[in-house]
Parts: C-alpha cells; sequence; structure tokens
C-alpha cells in the first residue's frame, strides 16, 4: 500500500505520461500521413504529367510493382530486430528509421504514379474513340 501523497505523485506521473503518449501519437500520425501524401503529391504531378503523361501499361506495371516491393521492404524491415536499444537513439536505429520513412514515401511517389497513369490511359482512349 502507498501512502496518500505517494499515490497521488504516481497518479500525476501516469496522467502526464499518458497525455505525452496520446500526443507523440497524434503527432506521428499526422506527420507520416503528410509525408506520404508529398510522395504522392510528387507522384502525381511530377513524374505522370512531366516525365510520362502517357505510360504503357508495362510501364505502369513496373511502377505498381515498385511500390509495393518499396511498401514491403519498408515494413518487413522494420519489424523487430537485434539491434534496438531502450531508447531507439542509436545511430543504426536512427538510420533505420530513415530508411523505413524513405521506403514509404517511395512507395506513396511510384504507386501514385501508377495509378494516376492508368486514369490517364483510362480517359485518353475513351476520348479518341
Amino acid at each position: 500500500m502507498l501512502e496518500p501523497a505517494q499515490l497521488a505523485a504516481k497518479e500525476a506521473e501516469t496522467r502526464a505520461s499518458t497525455i505525452q503518449r496520446r500526443d507523440d501519437l497524434r503527432f506521428k500520425t499526422v506527420h507520416s500521413f503528410l509525408w506520404v501524401l508529398s510522395g504522392a503529391a510528387l507522384g502525381m504531378y511530377f513524374i505522370t504529367l512531366l516525365l510520362a503523361p502517357e505510360t504503357d501499361p508495362p510501364a505502369r506495371s513496373v511502377l505498381a510493382i515498385a511500390s509495393m516491393i518499396c511498401f514491403s521492404w519498408a515494413t518487413l524491415g522494420r519489424l523487430g530486430w537485434a539491434g534496438q536499444s531502450f531508447k531507439g537513439e542509436t545511430i543504426f536505429e536512427e538510420l533505420d528509421t530513415g530508411i523505413f520513412w524513405a521506403l514509404y514515401w517511395l512507395g506513396a511517389c511510384l504507386g501514385t504514379a501508377g495509378a494516376r497513369n492508368s486514369s490517364n490511359l483510362a480517359y485518353a482512349s475513351s476520348t479518341k474513340g
């Protein structure tokens, strides 16, 4: 049994920790959404409109496969590994985090480019008829 003062201190500590974790979760959720959205935007505008406005179906397949590889590689690479520390602040953990975010961004970019090219081709073929 804890003394009332110790119990109150423990409750305040738990409350503060819970609020901090909630705020961290909110920030990471919004940050990751904006990160993937930026990759999708680049894929939509830069790749499809400037580099390949009318990509043929095999190229779309390559973009879709490359996107799937990036997402899978990032996800599987993040599953628990032996080099993790308690705080997660080693150079290798920071490198792992950077690789994960870069692969997800690239996956969003390539996936959007492939999907954008699909809609461009469908529109082009429907207007040519």
